[in-house]
C-alpha cells in the first residue's frame, strides 16, 4: 500500500517542484474594497494553498479524534463503576 502511494504521489511532488522552481515572477494583487495593493512570487500561492490545506486537515483529525476520545471515556465510566461494585470471589 506505503509503494501505490509513493509511486503515486511522486509525480505530482515532482511537477509542483518544477512549477516552483520555475515561477519566481512577481504578481500583483489588489484587494478591491480596500486601496492596498502587494506583490508576491507566483510560488508563494500554491504554497500558501498546501499549508493552509495541512493545518485545516490536522485540525479536522485532532478534533476527530477528540470527540471520539471523550465518547470512549464516557462509555468506559459505566464499566468501572460495575467492576468495584462486583464482589470478587
Amino acid at each position: 500500500m506505503h509503494l501505490i502511494r509513493l509511486i503515486l504521489l511522486l509525480p505530482i511532488i515532482v511537477v509542483l517542484g518544477s512549477f516552483l522552481v520555475s515561477n519566481t515572477q512577481e504578481i500583483a494583487w489588489s484587494l478591491w474594497p480596500l486601496p492596498f495593493t502587494f506583490g508576491t512570487p507566483a510560488y508563494a500561492i500554491p504554497l500558501l494553498a498546501l499549508a493552509l490545506g495541512l493545518l485545516l486537515g490536522s485540525l479536522i483529525m485532532w478534533l476527530k479524534i477528540s470527540l471520539r476520545l471523550a465518547r470512549l471515556s464516557t462509555n468506559a465510566n459505566p464499566l468501572e463503576t460495575s467492576r468495584s461494585v462486583v464482589p470478587s470471589s
